[in-house]
């Protein structure tokens, strides 16, 4: 039974009684004393260490206060950084979160502050050289050394040349020594050896050569001013930069991160990909002398605390990086810049909170009075209709930045007998084949694009016709030729050597291989262009660190006639040399059955075509297509957004969709799949029974990827009028049917209600 009476932090011998929620383990807030001895701050967003039953355990402020209802409150161990990791602004953000996506604070938390952040002491030591003595003695024993001594005269050389000392692996590589001549000069005081803290960035060491600002069009001058003169008022707004690709949204980017920090106000610049920030960071690096820092998942995590904690002493003012950087702890924050708005990357999915960075860059723009900027050339719709009804303020940029044509753009009947290559069914068609070979004599650069990776996207038998397909996620294992291997996307399952036997009815027939990817659109581009040189830019060739800079690098430089990839070869890259893109084929994209399928087909469909013709020669770009009479299609070959925008919103509003509702998905998953299907009837229920009669609710079906690691997922889709909140009292039920067996997300808002 717990203890209704309330006593003060005095009556129980402390200073004051804190709230805290732990990392792991229990999801409600405990109360803690802090004692007199304990003499730092303590403040909302503190990290401290305290005693959870026999061992302790690292936990995040989230309440002062000064008595508790808790009976038997224990002391907390201690304070384990001397400031708190989060500001009162993103404290408030994190209960707001907690709020909207229905999520635990804990977890909310956990999501901002990742475990590489909060863990202390993890800073990098290396053992660092510098002179004892003045520099006239250290000359006089180079000269004495020099003849017998040969190794410590050549270190006392070097530490000549750089007086303020260097790092002891630099100064014996470079002097060419053994460590044992250095120990004995420390040994002697000539030389001071200590350990010196290093600060881990991809950025450290690496040249940019400074660049000039460009003069802006009539229609960029428009935009900065009407968005610079909002800044200047230093209230929360948000605006719209919707320019046609190439139009130079990145120049009043950069143009509006000169005017924040000529105010001292904090950048957060966000792009979907990690293949974007490689230009990106290169575009503001030479422009901006000062340090930046930069935030994605692909950083080891010694890099991330590094750089997260010099956000956070103020020591970095301007931050580039993807998703979770809109959590980073700016000082002074003023702008927040997000590119290709209209990007699901900008969405998790995965886990709760399932939040959307864009939406985040908003709120927090609110508590802090920044200014948002949202860019893109095909904007998401409901970002759009927001900049129609006047909730954005919306500046177009209708012409290229050099006064360029946009690329006119083909659609290539693939059915047509006339782009049959001698006659049979190809993966390049007779206009596509044409284009390449006429670009290629002329020294200019191609791209193509198909958003499936791998050499072939299933196997099949011959005889039984069974596909080979992943025992823990059901679906077709993807071919890839290179490795001589199996794999699912999905869950990173493989087999290899590629088996020669049917698993289903043993025979070794021959096998059938079906589908393509960018490995075996690369191979046949090399049989019929022997000699052309090509670099793939998918999720396989981009494994390791850094591969996304040496692949752009190496195109951009001029190493590579032609660019094949993914979705990651869509977005944001600038090559002038590309004067043709061809698209293999995107159908089957049209056809997934999602309310947002037209909207992601157009938009990646306009965004790769806007990579021609960025340079001086006009580009062109060659769709290959069975349905050369779709309206999506016809809509990316006019190159009118409007259009297709008045036609989708039109579809949107009669079938009840964003931005007319809000929508929220919940998944539920378990290994067992009868469970699945109780449990979420059981949820199912209570909706149809506790809901408000303005939601609709559908019943419970499995999801597009019914089978994803063993578990068996069901979903169940839930409409009601934008202006509602979803009802904590109907997400604390859902949540509580989450056990060992059963795990159920709740995620509003979806990019998607069909996978």
């Amino acid at each position: 039974m717990g203890n209704d009476m309330s006593k003060t932090a005095q009556e129980l011998g402390f200073s004051y009684i804190i709230s805290v929620t732990l990392d792991k383990g229990i999801k409600k807030p405990l109360d803690y004393g802090v004692k007199p001895t304990i003499t730092q701050k303590i403040s909302v967003g503190s990290r401290v260490l305290v005693p959870v039953r026999n061992s302790l355990n690292p936990a995040t402020v989230v309440k002062i206060k000064n008595s508790t209802h808790t009976p038997g409150v224990r002391p907390i161990e201690k304070l384990v950084f001397e400031k708190p990791l989060l500001s009162p602004h993103l404290f408030k953000l994190a209960e707001w979160m907690s709020a909207y996506y229905t999520t635990p604070l804990s977890k909310v938390l956990k999501t901002m502050l990742p475990t590489s952040v909060t863990t202390p002491d993890k800073e990098k030591m290396l053992l660092f050289a510098k002179p004892a003595l003045s520099l006239s003695k250290l000359s006089q024993l180079a000269d004495k050394f020099r003849e017998k001594k040969r190794s410590r005269a050549a270190l006392i050389d070097l530490l000549l040349k750089n007086p303020k000392g260097l790092f002891v692996a630099d100064l014996l590589k470079i002097a060419n020594v053994s460590s044992s001549p250095l120990k004995t000069l420390a040994k002697e005081g000539i030389v001071k050896l200590e350990q010196k803290r290093v600060l881990r960035s991809p950025l450290e060491d690496v040249p940019f050569f400074k660049t000039l600002e460009k003069i802006l069009l009539p229609e960029q001058q428009q935009a900065f001013d009407a968005i610079s003169t909002d800044m200047e008022k230093e209230k929360a707004c948000t605006h719209l930069l919707f320019g046609v690709t190439g139009s130079g949204k990145t120049e009043v980017y950069l143009r509006l991160i000169k005017k924040a920090r000529q105010m001292n106000k904090g950048i957060l610049f966000l792009v979907p990909e990690i293949a974007l920030t490689s230009q990106t960071i290169e575009r503001v690096k030479t422009r901006f002398d000062e340090k930046i820092g930069v935030l994605h998942h692909k950083l080891s995590s010694g890099e991330k605390h590094d750089i997260w904690h010099q956000i956070q002493q103020g020591k970095i003012q301007i931050v580039i990086g993807a998703r979770s950087a809109i959590f980073s702890p700016i000082k002074n924050l003023g702008l927040i810049l997000i590119d290709e708005e209209q990007e699901p990357a900008f969405k998790q999915t995965e886990e709760m909170p399932c939040y959307h960075a864009r939406d985040m860059a908003i709120v927090r723009s609110k508590y802090e009075n920044a200014t948002v900027v949202l860019g893109s050339a095909t904007p998401s719709l409901e970002t759009y209709f927001n900049a129609q009804n006047g909730t954005y303020t919306l500046h177009e940029l209708k012409k290229r930045a050099n006064n360029n044509p946009l690329p006119k753009i083909h659609l290539i009947d693939q059915s047509s007998p006339l782009e049959r290559v001698d006659g049979n069914h190809t993966l390049f068609s007779n206009s596509l084949k044409k284009a390449i070979t006429a670009r290629v004599e002329k020294g200019e650069q191609i791209i193509l694009f198909l958003n499936r990776r791998g050499y072939n996207t299933c196997m099949l038998c011959q005889d039984c016709q069974s596909s080979f397909n992943c025992p823990s996620c059901d679906l077709p294992l993807t071919f890839h030729k290179a490795l001589d291997t199996l794999k699912c996307h999905t869950c990173d399952y493989h087999i290899h050597p590629t088996p020669k036997v049917c698993p289903t009815c043993n025979k070794r027939e021959p096998i059938l291989f079906k589908g393509v990817g960018t490995e075996k659109v690369e191979r046949t581009l090399h049989a019929l262009f022997p000699g052309i040189r090509s670099l793939r830019l998918d999720g396989e060739s981009t494994k390791q660190k850094g591969s996304h800079a040496t692949i752009y690098q190496k195109f951009l430089s001029g190493k590579a006639d032609v660019l094949i990839g993914t979705q990651m070869v869509a977005k944001g890259l600038h090559f002038p040399k590309v004067t043709l893109v061809g698209v293999m084929n995107t159908d089957g994209a049209l056809n997934i059955p999602d309310f947002r399928s037209a909207e992601k087909c157009f938009s990646l469909l306009t965004q790769v075509s806007g990579r021609a013709g960025r340079g001086e020669v006009l580009g062109e770009v060659m769709i290959q297509t069975y349905l050369k009479d779709n309206s999506v299609l016809k809509h990316v070959q006019s190159g009118s957004y409007p259009l297709f925008y008045h036609e989708e919103i039109d579809m949107r509003k009669a079938f009840f969709y964003p931005p007319f509702c809000r929508i929220t998905k919940i998944i539920g998953k378990s290994k067992n799949e009868n469970f699945v299907q109780q449990q979420m009837d059981t949820i199912h229920h209570y909706l149809k029974t506790h809901a408000a009669s303005t939601m609709h609710i559908s019943p419970p079906s499995p999801c597009g990827h019914a089978k994803i690691k063993d578990s068996f997922r069901y979903q169940i889709i839930l409409k009601r009028p934008p202006q509602d909140f979803f009802p904590q009292a109907l997400a604390s039920f859902i949540s509580a049917q989450t056990s060992s067996r059963f795990h159920v997300t709740i995620n509003h808002d979806p990019q998607t209600i069909f996978f």
